[in-house]
C-alpha cells in the first residue's frame, strides 16, 4: 500500500493577518521603551536627605505666622541645598555639611549664628559628623569664633588623626586650616539675649521661692535647733543650669542625614546647647554614638533633644543597633528609643535617621520637631507640629 506523503500547510499571510502583526509588534516595542526607563528606575539607588531644626516646646499659640513662615523657608533651603549635592552626584557627607551649614548660618536656628546663649552671655558651639561607608567621625565643641563649626568639624575628621577636638585648641586647628574665625557677638542676636534674660529670670524666682519654703519649714541642721544660715542670692545664678526653661528654641539643635548615589549614608549635627547653660557645658551634639552616627550597615541618625539624657542612652548609635542586630526596621528602632527609653527617662526629643533603601523616619515625644525631607522618588515636605 503506497502512503500518502502530508505536505506541511504554509501558513497564510494574508493583508489583514499581516496588519494585524504589525500592529502587535508595535505594541510591544512601545512597552518595551516605556517599561525600560521604569525598570530602570525602579532599580536604580535611591538618594534622600533629612534634616531638622530642634524638637522640643513649640507651642502653636507662641508662633506667629510670620515667624512660622521664616522657619519653614529655612527648613526649605537647607534640605534643598543639601539635595542638589546629591542629585549632581556629591557624596552623603559633602550634602549633610551644605544642609548644616545653612542652618548655621540662619538666625532661626539654635547652631551658629543665633545659638543660644549660657550662662555667662557668650555663645558655645558644638558640632560632629560621621561617614557611614568608613566609621570615620569628626566633632568639634565649646567652641567661640568659628563660624560654621560642622566645616571644622569634617576638617577634624579628614585633616587630623583625631575624632574631636574641643575649646582653644580646636580653634587653633581652625586657623591653620584656614577656616574663617569671628568675634563671639556675631553668634549673637537680641532675641537670645532676650531669651536669657527671661531665663534667668525663671531661675532667680524659683530659687527664692525654694528658700523661702526652706525658711517656713525650720532649721535643716545636723546639730538640732541650729538654722542653717540663708543661700545668697547669687546661688539662683549658679544653679541656673538646672532650671528647666520651656521657650521656642531655648534648647535645640540641627542636623542632617543623607544618603547618595553610592548607598552611602553620612550624619551630621550643630548646636548652640541650652540656654543659660554652665560654661563649658557640652551636650549630646558632638558625642559620636549619642547625637551623630552612620553606618551603611544600619543606618544614620542625627538627634536634638535634652541632651544629658541622650548621652547616658547612646541614643544615635541605640537606633542603629537595633536595626543592625536585632534586623528592626528603622521606624519601630527610632519609635522604641524615643518613647521607650527617652520616654521612660521622663526626657523628651526626637531623631531623624535613614537607612541605605532610603527609608526616611523622623521620630519625636515633644510637642513638636522642625523637620524636612526630600528623595528622588518624589517625597517633598517640611513639617513642625506632629500633624504638619
Amino acid at each position: 500500500m503506497n502512503r500518502v506523503k502530508h505536505r506541511p500547510r504554509r501558513a497564510s499571510f494574508t493583508p489583514g493577518r499581516v496588519r494585524g502583526m504589525r500592529a502587535a509588534a508595535t505594541v510591544a516595542l512601545a512597552y518595551a521603551a516605556f517599561a525600560g526607563p521604569l525598570a530602570c528606575a525602579a532599580d536604580a539607588q535611591p538618594i534622600a536627605i533629612v534634616i531638622h531644626g530642634g524638637a522640643g516646646v513649640i507651642n502653636r499659640a507662641e508662633m506667629s505666622p510670620e515667624r512660622e513662615a521664616r522657619y519653614r523657608a529655612g527648613l526649605e533651603a537647607a534640605r534643598d541645598a543639601g539635595y542638589a549635592v546629591l542629585e549632581r552626584g556629591g557624596t552623603s557627607l559633602e550634602a549633610v555639611v551644605a544642609a548644616v551649614r545653612l542652618l548655621e548660618d540662619d538666625p532661626m536656628f539654635n547652631a551658629g549664628r543665633g545659638a543660644v546663649l549660657n550662662r555667662d552671655g557668650d555663645v558655645e558651639l558644638d558640632a560632629s559628623l560621621m561617614d557611614g561607608g568608613t566609621l570615620r567621625a569628626g566633632a568639634v565643641a565649646s567652641l567661640r569664633h568659628v563660624k560654621n563649626p560642622i566645616e571644622l568639624a569634617k576638617l577634624v575628621m579628614e585633616k587630623s588623626s583625631h575624632v574631636m577636638l574641643v575649646g582653644a585648641g580646636a580653634e587653633e586647628f581652625a586657623l591653620s586650616q584656614g577656616l574663617t574665625l569671628v568675634p563671639n557677638d556675631y553668634f549673637q542676636t537680641e532675641t537670645r539675649l532676650r531669651q536669657l534674660e527671661r531665663a534667668q529670670k525663671a531661675a532667680s524666682e524659683k530659687a527664692s521661692g525654694k528658700q523661702e519654703t526652706s525658711a517656713t519649714q525650720g532649721p535643716r541642721s545636723g546639730i538640732i535647733g541650729e538654722a542653717q544660715p540663708a543661700q545668697p542670692r547669687v546661688a539662683a545664678r549658679a544653679s541656673a543650669h538646672a532650671s528647666t526653661f520651656a521657650e521656642i528654641g531655648a534648647t535645640g539643635t540641627v542636623g542632617a542625614v543623607a544618603l547618595d548615589r553610592n548607598g552611602h549614608l553620612a550624619a551630621a549635627t550643630s548646636t548652640g546647647g541650652m540656654t543659660n547653660k554652665l560654661p563649658g557645658r557640652v551636650g549630646d551634639s558632638p558625642i559620636i554614638g549619642a547625637g551623630t552616627y552612620a553606618n551603611d550597615e544600619s543606618c544614620a541618625v542625627s538627634a536634638t533633644g535634652d541632651g544629658e539624657f541622650f548621652i547616658r542612652s547612646v541614643v544615635a548609635h541605640d537606633v542603629c543597633a537595633l536595626v543592625a542586630y536585632r534586623q528592626m526596621p528603622l521606624a519601630r528602632a527610632a519609635h522604641q528609643v524615643i518613647h521607650e527609653k527617652i520616654g521612660g527617662l521622663k526626657a523628651t526629643g526626637g531623631v531623624i535617621a535613614l537607612d541605605r533603601q532610603g527609608n526616611i523616619v523622623m521620630e519625636f515625644n515633644s510637642e513638636g520637631m522642625f523637620r524636612a525631607a526630600r528623595d528622588s522618588r518624589g517625597r517633598k515636605d517640611v513639617a513642625i507640629y506632629a500633624d504638619r
